[in-house]
């Protein structure tokens, strides 16, 4: 009888050790792996493998994980060896600073993650490799990696058709996104300080998002592979990525429903890829992007329902491609932006929907009498903020003198000869000299001389200066051309458009 006893009193005390060697476990040491039962299938609870670690042959038997793995701060771990039958893991799986890892391959039979995937400061891993049969279920999954130097492809993760939120930062090799060519929903994307990532290839298949935000990316040059992508029912911000010189890619764009944003792209040039971009639902950030010469892109854009902010682009020289956008329902904000000569891009907008203007610090702006800006001073002239830019847009008085002269157009062939009314000044064409004149009426009092300006259609300035009697300006090779004539007397400003 006593040994009846002691019989099942060592079967229980069995039993309770393989419970607990399958319930939760974190292993630090080699030997204490060792020790794991090789009868336990099923871990019911986190796995959790760190320190000096240096191989997982013990877990072989291991086919699903009740909680997460988490290999964290293995300092020998090489590879996952071990874990070739692991098949379902009901938690996370994070892998993170394991500095000599360099294949996820022994993961091929894993076909079920729960939650969330993190690869994270693995600086030895080159791909995904071995996730390869990985699906997520539902779109509240999340997936990041983050700072894996050596990880120049996403290979492995083809299995994954839905992502809710995908991080991806400063992975330094990383080139591109494929290895997500079967991905078909993405709410968020965040790709940040990849310095070696070119474009979006991979992501062809996306056609809403609800944010994406894309900084300090200094290689990316294009949106290929977001080719597909028609709205944005969040933010988008395209951030301090200095090799980036357009926007080409995302031509099939109509909507953004919250704002855009985009800061300090040192190379931009022009917006071009955005031409089927009609709405922006919120605010239009377009500040510190000292190359950009234009806004040609936004052709198409109709509304924005916020602000629009247009602020220290150095080389901005017109507005000219945001002549179909006819309201904002917010502030227009235009400052330091020292190239910029006029505002005649804005002309559509409705006066009613600005809340108020704020022009200033735009050192060569000198047309500011536009349609905006005199409906918007009619209606509202306490909400008016517009000086320390160039004459006639510097303060108050000039610019009301702008609007209250009609801006007309007239065509100067041959020697044709017009005057411009109130200032007694002569304008005609020597086509033989291939001149513009200008000229002080004869017998005029009260006027020793005036200002001129002459800029094209684009906005750049073709000749300025001061005429005391009589001046010609070179406009040889500018025939057929379109441009706009500005003259000012004292406080007087007339702008005429003028086709030679």
């Amino acid at each position: 009888m006593k040994s009846i006893f002691s019989l099942i009193a060592l079967l229980m005390l069995c039993t309770c050790l393989n419970a607990q060697n399958c319930s939760q476990v974190k292993f630090s040491q080699q030997y204490q792996l060792n020790a794991f039962s090789p009868s336990c299938t099923v871990v019911y609870g986190d796995l959790e493998i760190t320190g000096e670690v240096q191989n997982l042959t013990a877990l072989s038997a291991v086919t699903q994980i009740n909680g997460s793995l988490i290999i964290d701060n293995a300092k020998q771990l090489v590879s996952l060896s071990g874990l070739h039958n692991l098949k379902k893991i009901e938690g996370d799986l994070i892998l993170k600073d394991n500095q000599k890892l360099t294949s996820l391959q022994y993961l091929y039979n894993l076909t079920h993650v729960k939650n969330s995937i993190v690869i994270e400061n693995n600086n030895a891993l080159p791909t995904l490799t071995g996730l390869d049969k990985v699906k997520f279920t539902n779109v509240k999954q999340d997936i990041s990696i983050l700072a894996n130097n050596s990880l120049y492809s996403l290979q492995g993760l083809q299995g994954i058709t839905l992502i809710d939120h995908l991080e991806v930062l400063n992975n330094y090799a990383l080139l591109d996104f494929a290895g997500l060519y079967n991905l078909t929903t993405l709410n968020y994307l965040r790709a940040e300080g990849n310095y070696t990532l070119k474009d979006f290839n991979g992501l062809q298949k996306i056609t809403s998002m609800h944010s994406l935000y894309i900084e300090k990316n200094r290689n990316l040059v294009s949106f290929n592979g977001l080719n597909s992508l028609k709205a944005i029912q969040g933010w988008f911000a395209i951030n301090s990525n200095s090799n980036l010189n357009n926007f080409k890619g995302l031509e099939s764009l109509i909507k953004i429903a919250s704002s855009m944003q985009i800061t300090k792209n040192v190379n931009l040039t022009s917006l071009q890829g955005l031409n089927n971009l009609q709405s922006v639902g919120l605010n239009l950030n377009i500040s510190s992007n000292r190359s950009l010469l234009n806004l040609q892109g936004l052709n198409k854009l109709r509304y924005i329902n916020g602000d629009l902010i247009i602020y220290s682009n150095q080389s901005l020289v017109n507005l000219n491609s945001l002549s179909k956008l006819n309201s904002i329902n917010g502030d227009l904000v235009v400052n330091s932006n020292i190239a910029l000569t006029n505002l005649y891009g804005l002309d559509n907008i409705d006066a009613t929907s600005v809340d108020l203007i704020d022009i200033q610090f735009n050192n060569s702006l000198k047309l500011c009498g536009t349609e905006i800006i005199c409906s918007f001073l009619r209606v509202k002239p306490t909400k008016a903020f517009i000086h320390k830019n160039d004459g006639g847009c510097d303060n108050y008085s000039e610019i009301i003198a702008a609007c209250n002269a009609p801006l007309s157009s007239f065509t100067l062939s041959g020697n044709a000869l017009r005057t411009f009314l109130d200032l007694n000044v002569l304008v005609y064409s020597n086509i033989a000299q291939q001149t513009l004149d200008i000229q002080i009426e004869s017998g005029s009092t009260g006027i020793n001389s005036v200002d001129y300006l002459l800029l094209n259609a684009d906005g750049y300035i073709m000749a300025r200066g001061i005429v005391h009697e009589r001046q010609s300006v070179d406009v040889s090779g500018i025939a057929n051309s379109m441009f706009f004539l500005y003259i000012k007397k004292g406080d007087q400003i007339v702008v005429k458009r003028l086709i030679l």
